[in-house]
């Protein structure tokens, strides 16, 4: 009779052999209802429409603007010069965090948008989740 921390690692070895190459062969593979693999050319369009895109850029002067009728932050005052320091901080903090989540997802192959599972997924009403995918294996 073997130890029973050895016959659990046989169990893992033997898992590992019999699987990986199976998930290697169907790494390509497309598989219903989840999305396209994120590639790289798709990742970076997908950050530029999110960084630099202009009806996103209208979006966040229009968020300014409410900022800046409403005093938030109250350091600064109502004059055009507050708005344009306003709206370069919020652009400088969607630059970072955009760029971030793009050099991350090429780290880590992390696709991090947002999928609406379909119906099959969901049988109690539950609505829609987000899911993390990973492009590679």
């Amino acid at each position: 009779m073997l130890p029973s921390s050895l016959r659990s690692q046989e169990i893992v070895d033997t898992i590992a052999i019999t699987t990986v190459p199976l998930i290697l062969a169907q790494q390509h593979r497309i598989v219903p209802g989840m999305p396209a693999p994120f590639t790289t050319a798709a990742r970076w369009s997908y950050y530029l429409h999110r960084t630099h895109h202009p009806q996103r850029l209208g979006i966040l002067a229009v968020e300014t603007g409410l900022d800046h009728v409403l005093r938030q932050p109250a350091c600064w005052d109502r004059s055009s010069a507050s708005y344009l320091t306003r709206y370069s901080r919020s652009f400088d903090r969607r630059l970072i965090r955009n760029t971030a989540e793009f050099g991350a997802g090429l780290l880590t192959g992390e696709d991090l948008r947002y999928q609406r599972l379909g119906k099959d997924h969901c049988r109690a009403g539950c609505g829609t989740r987000s899911v993390a995918r990973s492009s590679r294996i």
